[in-house]
């Protein structure tokens, strides 16, 4: 009993840690492909669009932005991360990066747009992993310890 809560504890922070370091290097992987090779314009907030919040009374926004691609065709994306109060007004300039060979592939060309999901993901997989290797090792050096005083 004593064994497999000591396995658990071990391995209890550091495989979930590890597979979210993994996760959020993957994500890294995809959104620095679409950044190298992503087309940057400049886009206009046209809307700000309302949608409900987790918690009744807090709903979020999130901006719509019109932009035209270098071969003039005007296009229009919902951003995916929405915030209380909105992040952007109706009229402000943003800067844009878009999928040539897709123009309605697109985001705000930001930190934080571009690369939220690994931030968040990574942080957390970094903690448990680093909390992982500590309690590996404290358990480990305990039970070698109580090995040898037997």
């Amino acid at each position: 009993m004593v064994k497999t809560t000591s396995n658990m504890l071990k391995f209890g922070f550091l495989i979930p840690g590890i597979i979210m370091l993994v996760i959020a290097g993957g994500l890294y992987y995809v959104h620095s492909n679409f950044v190298a090779t992503g087309v940057q314009v400049q886009g206009t907030v046209i809307k700000s669009q309302r949608h409900l919040g987790v918690d009744a009374g807090n709903d979020v926004f999130a901006p719509i932005i019109s932009f035209t691609t270098l071969d003039g065709q005007t296009e229009q994306f919902e951003v995916a991360l929405q915030t209380s109060p909105p992040a952007h007004q109706i009229g402000d300039k943003v800067p844009v990066i878009y999928d040539p060979k897709k123009p309605s592939n697109a985001n705000i060309n930001s930190v934080v747009d571009l690369y939220l999901a690994e931030i968040i993901v990574g942080g957390i997989g970094f903690v448990f992993t680093v909390i992982g290797v500590i309690v590996f090792f404290l358990i480990g050096s305990r039970q070698k310890n109580s090995g040898m005083i037997q």
